[in-house]
């Protein structure tokens, strides 16, 4: 049967639903830059490029034209859907507890994951470019880290942050503020350097539980959805010898496009018998990366 809910039908359990051990919220949600869209697609940014400037050359000059560059971002939105989770009154007079809000905050937790997959899934792939959507610009494989034989060292997090620097980004900017994605592996492998793990090295900000959050001006994220170079992720595949790619980016390099965000509804369905509850979740959303510059690949075994 559908959705049945019998072990739940005795008063001596708990008189609480536990969560299910899952991520509880869009961990990099805040670290991109976000935008409320409607259509079929969306343009959340245009770049122009000027040109480079000339020393002037004496007084009365004729003036000199030059065509600026234009290119544009696009992001494309996905729908997705909880099934309907039934709440139905004879479970409800066995068992004495509602878990309606329980199973719509799992709903939304699912969500979350989903959310953090698809700016991942973002920040290699093929961006939608040109006036009317019609291009494409490949992730620039020249911004790798690419020593795909070792698990994450300073040297890797050292060069990735060089290779942004190297590309203009703007260290002490708010909205240029960094961040790398890592799995709990290679978060391991972190804790272990002694210029990340030895707070005398004073670069490394920790959380009231002791995790590294921080660490050299650089967002610390640890992840389970991260792909390797398989397209697995982690969740999947979380070791054995997976060549896994760590993203570290601009938070203006990637953009997260609303169109429906995270909701649930409880809605009656008096077409079945005794009128039962279904718990649903919605959101459309997608993500894009917006400059190839702001987004560094770090290639690494999980050994």
């Amino acid at each position: 049967m559908a959705n049945d809910r019998s072990e739940l039908y005795t008063v001596e359990f708990s008189d609480k639903l536990a969560l299910l051990a899952q991520q509880s919220q869009a961990r990099l949600r805040p670290l991109v830059m976000s935008g409320t869209h409607t259509g079929k697609q969306a343009s959340p940014c245009e770049y122009t490029d000027l040109g480079d400037l000339k020393q002037s050359s004496g007084r009365g000059n004729p003036i000199t034209f030059d065509e600026p560059d234009h290119t544009r971002r696009w992001v494309n939105p996905v729908s997705w859907e909880t099934p309907a989770a039934i709440l139905d009154k004879l479970d409800d007079m066995r068992s004495k507890l509602s878990p309606q809000s329980n199973y719509s905050q799992q709903q939304v937790n699912k969500f979350n994951v989903k959310m953090d997959e698809v700016i991942i899934d973002s920040l290699f792939a093929s961006a939608i470019t040109g006036e009317t959507a019609t291009g494409s610009t490949a992730y620039d494989t020249g911004n790798d880290v690419a020593v795909g034989t070792t698990d994450l060292t300073l040297d890797k997090m050292l060069e990735a942050k060089q290779n942004l620097m190297q590309n203009e980004v703007n260290m002490d900017d708010p909205e240029e503020q960094v961040t790398m994605v890592i799995t709990p592996h290679q978060y391991t492998s972190m804790v272990q350097i002694a210029q990340v793990s030895n707070s005398d090295y004073g670069n490394t900000v920790f959380d009231k539980d002791g995790m590294v959050t921080r660490w050299n001006g650089i967002n610390i994220v640890v992840s389970n959805r991260l792909l390797d170079t398989n397209g697995i992720r982690a969740t999947v595949n979380p070791g054995a010898s997976a060549v896994r790619e760590i993203p570290m980016f601009a938070k203006s390099g990637v953009h997260l496009g609303i169109w429906e965000d995270i909701y649930g509804e409880v809605t009656q369905q008096p077409h079945l018998s005794r009128k039962p509850w279904a718990v649903m979740s919605y959101g459309t959303f997608g993500a894009t990366r917006l400059e190839e510059a702001k987004v560094v690949k770090i290639i690494c075994k999980e050994t």
